[in-house]
């Protein structure tokens, strides 16, 4: 997300982004409002100082960030947000966690967006879960059930849906 947001010019403090592709996250943004697609982004993170099992965090809004503090997971609003969307979902394709899931202060996104996502799925809705970080953090906060479908091969499903062949399909369609 904070290459998207750095993008947008929005304070993302001293947060991971991707270098090398903020010219592809420009042109999707571009993408997007060209087409009228709605990406939403994080409004608030949990941010800290270093990525560290005992260092002090805080929920801090974009625009509060320090210039040497990161955001490691989103905060409350962002999780608020995502859940007000997922209520009308029928079908929903989830692709990584929120955050640093193996840290407990980094891993609430997560949980949020699982339990609303379990919710849904309650519901009726079709809920696939993709990527073996998801998939890992799910099972280790004990909601890995109630889905739809969790599968841990996240970039794998990226492709598919993306329309690209995967080859281990490709040999099963020899094989018919």
């Amino acid at each position: 997300a904070f290459t998207f947001l750095k993008v947008q010019g929005k304070n993302i403090g001293s947060s991971l982004i991707d270098e090398d592709n903020l010219k592809v996250a420009e042109d999707i943004l571009t993408l997007a409002e060209k087409i009228d697609t709605n990406l939403v982004l994080p409004v608030d993170v949990v941010a800290a100082q270093e990525m560290a099992h005992d260092e002090p965090w805080r929920v801090a809004g974009l625009d509060e960030m320090e210039d040497d503090e990161s955001g490691f997971d989103i905060g409350p609003e962002t999780a608020m947000n995502y859940e007000l969307l997922l209520a009308e979902a029928k079908t929903i394709i989830w692709n990584g966690p929120m955050g640093v899931c193996d840290i407990p202060a980094f891993a609430t996104g997560t949980q949020a967006v699982a339990s609303a996502v379990r919710d849904k799925t309650e519901e009726g809705a079709i809920s696939i879960i993709g990527g073996g970080d998801t998939a890992s953090a799910l099972k280790e906060m004990g909601i890995n059930d109630g889905f739809t479908h969790i599968s841990t091969g996240g970039g794998a499903s990226l492709q598919l849906m993306s329309g690209k062949q995967l080859p281990a399909l490709e040999a099963l369609h020899e094989y018919a």
